[in-house]
């Protein structure tokens, strides 16, 4: 009260004490202002840097996925030619990956595979190495094998080339599925390549198929075409 009595005869002190108020008002204005801006500048800033980090990250995760996939397809290629030079011609001693050009090949694609592949290629050329060293995986299995194609088989089985050729046409189509999410049935290249025309030499083929897809536990071969009878293993 005696604040208002005392400002009432000073009309100067009235238009000061107006003035402080107003300007406290505008300092504090400015303040908030101040800091909203750089609260919403703040976070501006940090959506732009999440955005560029995460641009960052797709773009490095596509050249990655480039790079991966661009291997693969070498030795996807050299793969294939190596599966198409191994043959059952019985003028031919040795399995095409059992010579020095073969050997090259191989070990130039086991590495790009085990830098890049999936497990299951990692696996599976595994198994196919282990062939071409003459490890004969399905050696309990090769009387049960000829059995299926009868009198069909006019030549004596060399059960080396007979492995390596289930096991690359396994990989071939394993390498697709990594680079592409392709199905291919390797029960199909095999049929392309030695034209299975009679049923019987067909089947003889396949089973070594059957068995190193269990073998490997791919599945998505299994469930896309090249069945086989789970209870019929050797494994």
């Amino acid at each position: 009260m005696a604040q208002a009595i005392f400002l009432a005869l000073n009309p100067n002190m009235m238009m000061i004490y107006v003035s402080l108020i107003s300007l406290t008002g505008v300092i504090f204005s400015s303040v908030f202002g101040y800091i909203s801006s750089h609260s919403g500048s703040k976070r501006a800033a940090e959506n732009e840097s999440k955005r560029l980090k995460q641009a960052h990250e797709t773009r490095l995760s596509q050249e990655n996925k480039f790079e991966k996939d661009k291997t693969l397809r070498v030795a996807l290629q050299d793969l294939t030619r190596g599966f198409y030079n191994d043959t059952f011609r019985s003028e031919t001693i040795n399995s095409y990956f059992n010579t020095e050009e073969g050997k090259s090949m191989f070990a130039d694609v086991m590495s790009k595979i085990t830098a890049y592949g999936s497990e299951d290629s990692v696996h599976s050329v595994i198994y196919l190495q282990k062939a071409i060293a003459g490890s004969l995986l399905l050696r309990n299995k090769q009387q049960l094998i000829i059995e299926l194609a009868g009198n069909d088989i006019p030549f004596k089985v060399d059960w080396v080339r007979y492995e390596i050729n289930a096991l690359t046409a396994i990989m071939i189509a394993q390498l697709r599925y990594d680079i592409s999410q392709e199905i291919i049935n390797p029960k199909e290249l095999l049929s392309v390549k030695f034209n299975n025309l009679n049923q019987n030499f067909k089947v003889f083929f396949e089973a070594g198929i059957d068995e190193f897809l269990k073998l490997n536990k791919l599945t998505h071969f299994t469930e896309n075409g090249a069945k086989h009878n789970e209870n019929d293993s050797i494994f």
